[in-house]
């Protein structure tokens, strides 16, 4: 008999490499002041066979050094059972604002394997040296020059969610002298290497003249600051900013552990040598929290909308032109159609009502241009019914649009961040700008984007087209002169062209929407949001298969659990006396105070531990509960559950009383719960008079008998009212 096929074994995750990077003695391609390098790191392609047209990591850009030790790592994939070829470019970035490498002065490249780095770094103690070229079809036939030197180091990464916030200041920062001036001063944090080398690992923004510079607070992932070993040696120096690039060191603490600082109370000082007696750093905060997962706000119910934006600038072409980027071929498919599918068709995944806001700018209506007008024609509800509906309301605005411009970007953003203040805390916004060329309101986008930042919202720019696309990475958080601009990195920018038309691999999803869970999570992070958890609470005496999820805040709060917990009994609320504000005791499980009301026939509420009634109106007829009424109330029958109630919880008055007396259904007070026998206490007690009961309700009395008070009974069924003798143990009498 032939057996099942056995499944192939899951492939296991590739371990991450991450590559620390320097060089030392580049070229100065500059003039008047230093280079300004910048590494970019290639992935060689083994099935074109080519090297990758755009860079898969990049460091950030520092200004004016020719030994620059940069702070961004590159993190790589480690497999074993391929060669992966790697290819580092320096360049010094004199214009950052333009995407074009001509634009920029090449200073020197190197090709290798990743397994050569791991082992070299292996087999020196931690970095390897490699000699800088130029790219052999440039220098053929000539002598190399020396461009001078680029080191790497690698270290596997250790899994770590750890996040550690500081809050640090300077203390007599300035040396004294007579000719002494307070520095520009900012800090480096720096972790030791396995060779006993130090690298930088977070640095600063820089406070102008000040003895006693605060800096501001700020976050930093474990597996950045130490890579998730607590014992592992850290040291902080402070440095004086120059804008020439020539930085002087002030002074470093000595060194110290995570461990260490977590036994330590804050604020705490660390002396700071050879500045002054009294120089220190102080530690105003110190803590370290467990950072949620991007998957942990996804199962713990935060939605992720779309919202686009399509480019109707006169620089795509006439509609009808066969050369246009917005160009209907026989397929229809074109580079802003490709954009739109790649991405909705992600995220729509990730959002229930698939209700997605479309939106142009750049063209003229009706011989007007805007720059945010609803591409649907219905500016009080731009939203379409998913990427089928952005893609049918796109060609249609091919008949109602006419191309125009400039190109701004502001208008859209500030549109789009009003409808985030509006969305409620569990919905994260992806804003897709899908243009054609540079941004020409670069200011006013810049600010619209710093706004942005501060909203649960990121933004992913294409660029389509052969266009150079200038001023897009200035707009990106990556680099450390934009970093002062925004509350935190929103902004990813990718070429269209960059990417092969079929897409076969993925590449392009990849690469525009690789960076949106981090940002989902620092969002989160920033404003102290957790996700509710996976697990439920289940409330007492409910079916099990109906959970009741944790609250959204954070930090998490008590979740109020009904009384009485196991059994639970569903009540009817308790209305308070006429004109009095009242409350449901639950010292006892749903005890009535002498002198309350209870309302017959009316719905069943749930009532957690002190709910409330506010002052009532005039209640309607009814019937006052005698004080030797014993406390307890219980519900004969079946309760649904959920129950079906007004969403007022509780309900701001308690429901009408019937009109008629008496009540078409039967009730019944018990002792306890379950009902039982009345105890003898309550087989004799004193029924109240009848001398204020209302005529509908009054008892007819002939003789001298003792006067009877009425208890209703609700029972399962609807019918007349029933009588019983109270001498028979229960307390009902017989109505006359």
């Amino acid at each position: 008999m032939q057996g099942f096929p056995v499944p192939a074994p899951a492939p296991l995750p590739s371990p991450k490499v991450e590559l620390k990077i320097q060089c030392k003695n580049l070229v100065n391609k500059d003039i008047l002041s230093l280079s300004d390098p910048q590494v970019y790191l290639y992935h060689f392609d083994d099935h074109t066979g080519k090297w990758d047209t755009r860079p898969r990591a990049m460091t950030e850009r520092i200004k004016d050094s020719l030994n620059p030790v940069f702070i961004k790592n590159l993190q790589v994939d480690f497999r074993f059972q391929t060669i992966q070829r790697l290819k580092f470019v320096v360049y010094d970035i004199d214009d950052k604002h333009s995407g074009n490498f001509s634009d920029q002065d090449f200073l020197g490249e190197v090709e290798t394997d990743l397994a050569s780095i791991v082992c070299g770094a292996r087999e020196t103690g931690g970095s390897v040296i490699f000699d800088l070229r130029s790219p052999k079809h440039l220098c053929e036939g000539r002598a190399q020059k020396n461009l001078g030197q680029i080191i790497i180091q690698a270290e596997d990464i250790s899994p770590s969610n750890t996040v550690v916030n500081f809050q640090i200041r300077g203390l007599d920062l300035t040396k004294k002298g007579l000719f002494k001036s307070r520095p520009t001063a900012y800090f480096v944090i720096q972790r030791v290497n396995e060779d006993g080398t130090f690298s930088p690992v977070y640095k600063s923004k820089h406070i102008r003249s000040e003895d006693d510079p605060i800096w501001k607070a700020f976050s930093i992932k474990g597996s950045v600051l130490c890579n998730g070993d607590r014992q592992r040696s850290l040291k902080i120096e402070v440095m004086n900013y120059k804008d020439n690039g020539a930085h002087t060191l002030i002074s470093a603490t000595k060194t110290f552990t995570l461990e260490g600082l977590s036994r330590l109370s804050f604020p705490h000082s660390m002396p700071l040598p050879h500045v002054t007696a009294t120089s220190a750093l102080i530690f105003q905060s110190y803590s370290e929290i467990e950072a949620p997962s991007f998957l942990s706000y996804i199962t713990g119910g935060i939605q992720i909308g779309l919202c686009v934006a399509v480019d109707f600038t006169a620089s795509n072409g006439r509609y009808n032109d066969p050369r246009s980027l917005h160009y209907r071929n026989p397929t229809g498919v074109n580079d802003y159609t490709r954009a739109i599918r790649t991405v909705g068709d992600i995220l729509q995944t990730y959002d229930s009502g698939k209700k997605f806001p479309v939106y142009g700018f750049g063209g003229r209506i009706q011989g007007v241009t805007h720059h945010a007008f609803a591409l649907n024609n219905n500016r009080m509800n731009p939203e379409v019914s998913g990427v089928e509906g952005i893609l049918e309301a796109y060609w249609k605005a091919h008949s109602l649009v006419e191309l125009s411009g400039p190109t701004n970007f502001a208008p859209v953003i500030e549109q789009v961040t009003r409808i985030t203040q509006e969305s409620g805390p569990n919905r994260y916004t992806i804003l897709l700008i899908i243009t054609d060329g540079a941004v020409t309101d670069m200011d006013d986008t810049i600010r619209a984007i710093k706004e942005a930042s501060k909203r649960p919202m990121s933004i992913i720019i294409v660029g389509v087209g052969p266009g150079q696309f200038t001023n897009m990475n200035i707009l990106d958080g990556d680099d450390e002169d934009n970093a002062t601009k925004m509350s935190r990195d929103i902004v990813q920018f990718v070429a269209a062209r960059d990417f092969p038309l079929d897409n076969a691999g993925g590449e392009l999803e990849a690469a525009l929407l690789a960076e949106v869970p981090d940002q989902l999570v620092d969002y989160m992070m920033l404003n102290k949001i957790r996700p509710q958890p996976r697990a439920y609470m289940p409330v007492a005496g409910a079916p099990s298969n109906i959970p009741v999820p944790y609250s959204n805040q954070y930090p998490p709060s008590p979740i109020p659990i009904p009384h009485p917990p196991v059994p639970m009994a569903y009540a009817p609320p308790v209305a308070p006396p006429v004109g009095q504000a009242g409350s449901l005791n639950l010292s006892s499980p749903y005890a009535l105070s002498p002198g309350q009301h209870y309302p017959p026939n009316q719905p069943q509420q749930l009532y957690a531990a002190s709910s409330s009634w506010p002052t009532s109106p005039p209640m309607p007829h009814g019937s006052p509960v005698p004080a030797q009424q014993p406390n307890h109330l219980s519900l004969l029958g079946d309760i649904p559950y959920p129950p079906k109630y007004p969403p007022e919880y509780p309900p701001l008055y308690p429901p009408e009383l019937p009109r008629q007396y008496p009540p078409q259904h039967t009730t019944q007070y018990t002792a306890q719960y379950p009902p039982q026998h009345p105890t003898p206490q309550e087989q004799h007690r004193e029924p109240l008079s009848t001398s204020e009961s209302h005529p509908s309700s009054a008892v007819s009395t002939t003789d001298a008998s003792p006067q009877v008070q009425i208890f209703p009974v609700l029972s399962r069924s609807s019918g007349p009212q029933t009588t019983s003798n109270p001498t028979e143990g229960n307390d009902l009498a017989k109505t006359q």
